[in-house]
């Protein structure tokens, strides 16, 4: 079913032609900002249901694909090693299937869990302004997450975002990789996201995906997150009304959503999606479980 909702964005300010805009993910001072950034409530925009024509989309045309994914059994999602054991190869090899026989590397960029908030304890239909407040409270909930530590389960980012910049996947390689330069030269470089609930049924708040082909460069802003370790470089979107957005609906921990972060295929359309997450202002059943989900991303090197 689609949906009309507000999305938040990064706010275009005079600010940013003097300063970056930043995001530190530490304990500071008292009267040192750890953020300048501010945000933007758009005005409502269609959100289209992906469900019943999920074939229509393809990874280098819109960025995203939403596909069946059968996850191993027995995976305890609070155990880090179980999940680089268990859950992360048989991740990495269905991505490598969907994306064919040219795939000649494959390495884990990160992961994070995500749990919502408990928001329907009763059947209830609420309004879209008492959805803005929600996505308002999840978003100061959002806090300092513990970068340090990939495990720690974050609330969904209902900021329209699209994780790395170009600087920020090169920033990754150079501190993790070997040979970067080789590698940017012989390989089609690639970055992805595999996204699926791990509660059976997304009732409350869905991840939506924009049709890459309706952003471009100037739509982002590149935002730098500090913490004591590094800088990181991400995008975060400005509003748009070229933006089209998608989801699908009462999604199953047996479906996920795979979208592209960064491609060094200048010949392709879809480069990144900008995404978030946003809340369902429908009727809910009493009892409705939060929506509880893991990524992982994955960056690929595939023959040209």
């Amino acid at each position: 079913m689609d949906e009309s909702t507000r999305l938040l964005y990064i706010s275009s300010l005079p600010l940013y032609t003097r300063e970056i805009p930043y995001y530190v993910f530490e304990k500071l001072p008292p009267g040192y900002p750890y953020t300048n950034i501010e945000y933007t409530l758009g005005p409502p925009q269609l959100i289209r249901d992906v469900r019943g024509r999920e074939e229509e989309f393809g990874l280098d045309t819109h960025g995203f694909v939403y596909k069946p994914f059968q996850p191993p059994s027995g995976i305890d999602y609070g155990d880090e090693e179980a999940l680089r054991k268990k859950y992360f190869p048989v991740v990495e090899g269905w991505l490598k299937d969907l994306l064919g026989g040219q795939v000649v590397r494959a390495e884990v960029f990160d992961f994070r869990q995500q749990r919502a908030r408990a928001m329907f304890k009763t059947k209830t239909s609420r309004s879209n302004e008492q959805a803005v407040q929600m996505r308002d409270a999840t978003l100061k909930d959002y806090g300092n997450p513990d970068v340090h530590n990939y495990m720690a389960v974050i609330p969904p980012v209902p900021v329209i975002h699209a994780d790395q910049s170009p600087a920020g996947v090169l920033g990754w390689m150079h501190r993790n990789l070997q040979d970067v330069d080789s590698l940017i030269a012989k390989y089609r470089v690639r970055l992805f996201t595999v996204w699926r609930p791990i509660t059976p049924l997304v009732e409350d708040v869905s991840l939506t995906v924009c049709d890459a082909r309706t952003s471009c460069r100037a739509d982002f802003l590149e935002v730098e997150f500090v913490d004591r370790t590094v800088v990181r470089r991400n995008y975060m979107a400005m509003y748009s009304d070229k933006f089209e957005f998608y989801y699908q609906s009462r999604m199953t921990d047996g479906e996920c959503c795979v979208f592209k972060v960064f491609d060094s295929d200048a010949a392709v359309p879809a480069k990144c999606v900008p995404h978030g997450a946003f809340t369902h202002a429908l009727p809910h059943r009493e009892g409705t479980v939060p929506r509880r989900s893991i990524e992982v991303r994955f960056l690929v090197f595939s023959e040209v």
